[in-house]
């Protein structure tokens, strides 16, 4: 809730754990500049790129 050096330094250590992950450098987001009619819709295109993330990084790498 309240902005820190501290807390800036511990989210830094965590990305970088997370990108030495197996896919810690892959997205189900492909590139692009999007445009939606509604929160709904960019809701909607967020979770099915999520989720094939997840899909496409479970296949390649297991469980």
């Amino acid at each position: 809730m309240h902005a820190s050096a501290e807390q800036l330094v511990a989210g830094c250590a965590f990305n970088d754990e997370i990108h030495k992950l197996p896919s810690g450098k892959e997205t189900g987001f492909p590139k692009g500049v999007y445009r939606y009619k509604s929160q709904e819709e960019a809701n909607a295109h967020w979770d099915e790129a999520l989720i094939l993330g997840i899909v496409r990084a479970v296949k390649k790498y297991g469980r």
